[in-house]
């Protein structure tokens, strides 16, 4: 949904599809020379093209050998890339949704808008002063045990060791523990939210993703 409804380009929409498509031919290869191997014997089978060739004197192993040497290849490519193409792929693409969740937050997002960054990651601010996004209200309820809401006076997106970072000044995080019944709160100067932590385990809150810094 952040790529298909959030203003993002066709080219972005292409450069995530080309990326999701090593997983996706992984996947699929397997099955498709399973059944095409299927669909072409019972072909040969059904024309009396094998009693032909065994008539003929063709050696069995001549008839199964190109469905073998098919069937290694098609091995070795998938293994290539789940091994190799795949990581890289999924590397390129979460960092590639980091860096437009961090242009979606500082350029798309509307002045008062509640908008949602991530399933149960809801993000809002006021208004904006040139780069700065001002009045920052963040609730995350990813963790339904432990619901976080984040205010921030100002805060900006900042890049840093190739990671996108939403810089936040003066504010506090609400953190309510639902099995003890208990809330907590942190009062920060500078808080460095690492917007990769939206694109990972959903598990964990976005203050809980690595490099994220209180100050």
């Amino acid at each position: 949904d952040l790529i298909t409804g959030k203003g993002q380009t066709v080219l972005i929409f292409l450069t995530v599809t080309l990326l999701s498509l090593p997983a996706l031919l992984a996947g699929i290869a397997p099955v498709a020379l399973f059944m095409s191997t299927l669909y072409t014997l019972n072909k040969l089978n059904g024309d009396s093209e094998l009693i032909v060739m065994n008539a003929a004197g063709v050696a069995p192993h001549r008839v199964t050998r190109p469905f073998l040497v098919l069937t290694m290849a098609t091995a070795v490519i998938v293994a290539w890339m789940t091994i190799s193409v795949m990581p890289a792929s999924f590397r390129t693409l979460r960092d590639l949704i980091t860096l437009i969740r961090a242009d979606f937050v500082a350029n798309v997002v509307k002045e008062g808008q509640f908008v949602s960054l991530d399933s149960g990651v809801t993000f809002h601010y006021r208004e904006k002063a040139g780069d700065a996004l001002v009045g920052i209200f963040m609730q995350d309820r990813r963790d339904p045990t432990q619901p976080s809401i984040y205010l921030a006076e100002r805060g900006r997106t900042v890049e840093a060791e190739g990671q996108s970072f939403l810089m936040l000044e003066k504010g506090t995080i609400q953190r309510e523990a639902k099995n003890t019944n208990t809330t907590s709160i942190i009062s920060f100067e500078r808080y460095a939210l690492n917007l990769s932590a939206l694109t990972g385990d959903s598990s964990g809150g976005p203050g809980e993703g690595d490099g994220d810094k209180v100050v």
